[in-house]
């Protein structure tokens, strides 16, 4: 039987529906930032697809190297790790029509974005600035900055310092993730004074599927562990038909 949690989460869906409109990207290349390896599919697989259809350039800025999903493992080190999930995003970017070499891998270490020592926190910032210089994308995407995650949350100053050096204006929309688990959140998402969007196909949760099928190390138990790290209840947040997204001015 659905808990009152999948209820609630249901409903604040619908609400969201019907107060998004549908987003609209303008001609121009879209970059989208990752704290880890799944979160752009999880996310906004959708829009990514949908860009590609469009034959419209999409990127990939990974921030970090996802090495801290598995602590205290007893066969599966943080560095084999950190290859396996970038191996991983190459494969699954790939189902939504993104090229290898469109992905990049900033290999910050995982679970320590928040803590950043000054110095790698302004190599960060610099790193990130590079990136977007070079690709000189229309549209930016990252994840919320209330998403519920340290990882998350902590994405979104290093950007905005990003263009805050770069000094040119980039629309800059959020995307959740975490946030699609919590009502809570959910609800503050829902109340949110941003512009909230929309993007919806009837085959997005197929799509959306085979992507995630490729991060074997997060939706399937690396033995001799019996369980995943991201339980099946959390990937089914993931399985609709529409993503959503917010815009608010920097």
């Amino acid at each position: 039987m659905p808990s009152l949690r999948h209820h609630l989460l249901r409903l604040l869906r619908i609400a969201l529906r019907l107060r998004a409109h549908p987003l609209v990207l303008t001609e121009g290349a879209l970059l989208v930032i990752a704290p880890h390896p799944d979160d752009e599919t999880l996310g906004c697989a959708g829009l990514i697809h949908r860009q590609r259809l469009a034959d419209q350039r999409v990127s990939c800025l990974f921030l970090t190297d996802g090495s801290a999903s598995h602590r205290n493992h007893p066969r599966v080190t943080p560095q084999t790790l950190a290859a396996l999930r970038a191996d991983e995003a190459r494969a699954a970017t790939s189902v939504l029509g993104v090229a290898p070499h469109e992905l990049e891998f900033l290999g910050l270490p995982d679970g320590k974005l928040p803590h950043l020592t000054p110095t790698a926190r302004e190599q960060a910032i610099q790193d990130i600035a590079a990136c977007v210089t070079r690709l000189a994308p229309a549209t930016i995407l990252i994840t919320h900055r209330h998403d519920g995650s340290s990882e998350h949350e902590a994405s979104f100053p290093l950007l905005h310092a990003a263009l805050r050096q770069i000094g040119q204006p980039i629309r800059v929309i959020e995307y959740p993730v975490w946030t699609l688990y919590s009502p809570r959140l959910l609800f503050r998402f829902f109340l949110n004074t941003g512009h909230l969007y929309r993007v919806h196909h009837p085959s997005l949760r197929t799509l959306k599927t085979r992507a995630l099928a490729n991060y074997v190390t997060q939706f399937a138990p690396l033995a001799p562990w019996t369980e995943p790290v991201q339980s099946a209840d959390f990937a089914n947040a993931f399985s609709h038909n529409d993503e959503f997204f917010v815009e608010i001015p920097l």
